[in-house]
């Protein structure tokens, strides 16, 4: 039997104490030696053997035990390797249990309580990308739910509906309101999920359904600066999706994660999550998926700096989004956000991560020619218009040119008047302070004056 070794909680635990394989066996000796027991052999081969299934004997898993501060006795209870998760920090343990309908509800439940966010911390690398594997291997909910009252399809309908207008409103208000609003209705839908009665069809879109509600309850707070509670709702979103067995929402719950992990620092991280979200996108018969997919992917290889893997990627996703069709035929209405012109953004800014400013400029002047042909409706989308308004004008200033730049940022300011987002406001500031450098220039003192 093969093992899939990112999965194993060994792993978790080496990347979470970055310990390499000589190190932690050098440790181990070491907890050996204070028991009183026969010292083992630090060979590192020997961790590689335990990640694809050999059990470490009773002495050596007890030394490792006595190192993570686990209790003997629970090594015992719980076995090899399932103990090993009482090494992890609590944050990651949560992603390890079991992928099951009955883990999904009680996930999905605890997100409905009160979330200490000064306290929480993201997840280790390695464990969202065991998370991910352990995803693609879930088993889906097969079972009806017989207590509380019937509710049928007109029920999972209204509240398809719901979420709809929801992404909308996202667009339209920003994610500070909607992020309340997207936890309202995960807590209804885990209600329903836990209360009434349905077939096996219903549960699974009501499993759908509240994996897209988590889903944007954890962009939103993504954007809104808090990346540990978005990656606790992406966790249960991907957990909702297992159970639904719905490729649309595991994939654009994985894409979205991947995002928040390349732009914190875990380029790797986001492209095993891609990676996953690619073989969901293809089961979703959608073009236009494997286009927001491929440049997402893009975006990953850009940050790790891997330029070669990011234009091939690029190449990829105008390859799938020339197959897309017209938004109305779209397979997957929710993608209605994913155009030419988004294309084109997220390539600008793959240029500027590794370093090519006029090849990112020629990509944000490249949008609003592709807007015009696809009859983009540029102010129904104002939070992502004055992101991309404010690194073009970043580009300019990186160009040297000033009053290019100032003569953009001030767009900036109209779009971004009536938008919650931390994100944009974050960035804008970034933009303020790169201009402020350059004060002598009267438009930039008056543009500093308007934003101050």
């Amino acid at each position: 039997m093969r093992h899939n070794t990112q999965a194993h909680p060994l792993n978790a635990v080496l990347q979470s104490g970055h310990w390499n394989a000589r190190r932690y066996l050098t440790a181990v000796a070491e907890a050996q030696r204070a028991l009183g027991m026969s010292v083992s052999a630090i060979r590192p081969e020997k961790v590689s053997r335990w990640l694809a299934g050999a059990t470490p004997d009773t002495d050596t898993q007890l030394a490792m035990a006595h190192m993570h501060g686990v209790p003997a006795a629970r090594v015992q209870d719980l076995g090899w390797p399932r103990w090993l998760r009482l090494a992890l920090p609590d944050d990651d343990e949560d992603l390890l249990e079991a992928w099951t309908a009955q883990t999904a509800v009680s996930a999905l439940t605890r997100l409905g309580g009160p979330m200490k966010r000064r306290t929480l911390i993201t997840y280790t690398p390695a464990a969202v990308t065991a998370a991910a594997a352990l995803y693609s291997t879930a088993i889906p909910a097969d079972a009806t739910h017989s207590r509380g009252r019937r509710i049928g399809p007109a029920t999972a309908d209204h509240i398809d509906e719901r979420l709809a207008a929801l992404r909308r409103l996202d667009d339209e208000l920003g994610s500070g309101p909607v992020h309340e609003m997207a936890r309202a209705d995960l807590a209804l839908i885990t209600h329903t999920l836990d209360n009434a009665s349905y077939d096996e069809t219903v549960a699974r879109r009501l499993f759908a359904a509240a994996g897209e509600a988590a889903r944007i309850a954890g962009w939103t707070a993504f954007d809104n600066g808090n990346s540990a509670v978005a990656e606790r709702f992406y966790a249960g979103a991907l957990r909702a999706a297992a159970a639904g067995d719905d490729p649309v929402t595991g994939a654009t719950t994985l894409s979205f994660w991947a995002m928040q992990r390349y732009s914190e620092h875990d380029p790797q991280g986001g492209v095993h999550l891609i990676d996953e979200a690619l073989r969901q996108g293809d089961r979703t018969g959608s073009a236009r998926m494997r286009a927001m997919l491929h440049a997402r992917a893009s975006r990953a290889h850009a940050k790790a700096g891997n330029a070669r893997a990011c234009a091939h990627a690029e190449t990829a996703a105008l390859t799938a989004y020339a197959k897309a069709p017209h938004p109305a035929e779209e397979p997957v209405p929710g993608l209605y956000w994913v155009d030419l012109g988004e294309l084109y953004s997220w390539f600008a800014s793959n240029a500027t991560d590794l370093n090519l400013p006029r090849q990112a400029l020629h990509h944000y002047l490249a949008i609003p020619q592709a807007h015009r042909r696809e009859h983009h409706d540029t102010p129904a989308y104002p939070r992502g218009t004055a992101l991309r308004l404010t690194r073009t004008a970043a580009t300019h200033l990186t160009l040297g040119d000033v009053d290019a730049a100032v003569a953009v940022a001030t767009d900036v300011v109209t779009h971004l008047a009536d938008v919650a987002s931390a994100r944009s406001d974050s960035t804008l500031d970034s933009l303020r302070r790169d201009l402020a450098k350059h004060d002598q220039v009267p438009a930039v003192r008056d543009f500093l004056a308007l934003t101050g």
